[in-house]
């Protein structure tokens, strides 16, 4: 059975530290939310265009070709 100790830990925060891993956390997330939604446009880019040329294969009249994709 493992016991838990209280009196083995001892955590010190800092509140300056804090804040300043919450920044820097935040900013690393932004980073990524930004690459994210670039990969994401650009893979919907790829999407219509493949739509596009799956409709000119299938002979879907061009009328269609003209649509709004956004969502």
């Amino acid at each position: 059975m493992l016991m838990f100790c209280p009196c083995l830990f001892t955590v010190n925060f800092d509140p300056a530290d804090t804040a300043k891993v919450q920044r820097e956390m935040y900013t690393a997330l932004k980073g990524r939310r930004e690459a994210l939604e670039e990969i994401l446009k650009k893979r919907t880019e790829e999407l219509k265009l493949l739509c596009i040329k799956e409709g000119v294969c299938t002979c879907v009249p061009l009328f269609y070709h003209n649509l709004n994709f956004n969502i």
